[in-house]
């Protein structure tokens, strides 16, 4: 990647973006914008508090700000946006609103989740029409630093994708809060359930990733007739929990939804 990036906003999710920038491309090359200068910026990255000075400079600008943020920041930048390439992760901002208060045409609404942390995120982003392939091979690479990448056929999509992708780490984590809570109600300390929630899940995942089966032939691995993991997810079939499941997914997205028109 040639081009030179501006970061906007150095929040948890601003901050990840950098690291794993750093960790593809020089330095000198990501721009940072922050009321302070943040820890842990490297010293050959261009760091302002003025989004302008960025702005002039940089070839891509990533707006990483919190979305009640946006009007504040617009309302003191006068640089021409038309020309530049726009990354927004900001939550509930639709391509319409961001193209009328930037000025901006090429804009990318993306959607990062949090293991982008640890590189092994998934991005689920949309551009304006007036985004050419080359232009968006360039955001691919962008994002393959974080992890996995979809582009998605719809704007509509990103409703969808946020109760997935989005959410989807709350969902891990809850799995491993009950699986923790179960094991001390069957005899085991905290520390003990929490190792063994933890420890089978991230073995599954690692399992899981080496692509030699699918999720339903590993299920089918461990599950034996007539025996104890059959007579689980028996008992969760019967509970018809993937319905629950899937309303519950629903209910994310028309409240997604609501938010979105508020």
């Amino acid at each position: 990647m040639k081009k030179t990036i501006a970061i906007i906003g150095m929040g948890n999710m601003g901050g990840a973006i950098y690291r794993r920038l750093c960790d593809s491309m020089p330095p000198e090359q990501i721009l940072v914008c922050n009321r302070t200068r943040p820890v842990g910026i490297h010293t050959k990255s261009y760091f302002s508090s003025n989004i302008n000075d960025l702005a002039s400079r940089a070839d891509c600008i990533i707006l990483a700000v919190k979305p009640q943020s946006l009007d504040e920041l617009i309302a003191t930048l006068t640089t021409d946006l038309s020309k530049k390439i726009i990354i927004s992760i900001l939550a509930g901002t639709t391509l319409t609103t961001l193209q009328k208060k930037t000025g901006a045409k090429k804009i990318i609404r993306a959607m990062p989740n949090l293991p982008t942390q640890v590189g092994s995120g998934v991005t689920a982003w949309v551009a304006t029409s007036f985004m050419s392939m080359k232009e968006k091979n360039f955001v691919k690479e962008i994002f393959n630093t974080f992890g996995y990448e979809i582009q998605l056929r719809s704007e509509a999509m990103i409703t969808n994708v946020s109760v997935i992708s989005g959410c989807g780490p709350a969902y891990f984590f809850t799995l491993i809060e009950m699986m923790s809570a179960a094991a001390q109600r069957l005899g085991f300390s905290a520390r003990e359930a929490e190792k063994l929630a933890t420890t089978t899940f991230l073995g599954s995942a690692k399992l899981f990733a080496t692509g030699s089966k699918s999720a339903r032939e590993w299920r089918e691995a461990v599950t034996s007739k007539k025996g104890v993991t059959e007579a689980v997810l028996k008992y969760v079939k019967e509970k018809k929990v993937d319905t629950i499941f899937y309303q519950a997914l629903k209910a994310g997205i028309q409240r997604s939804k609501k938010l979105s028109s508020s």
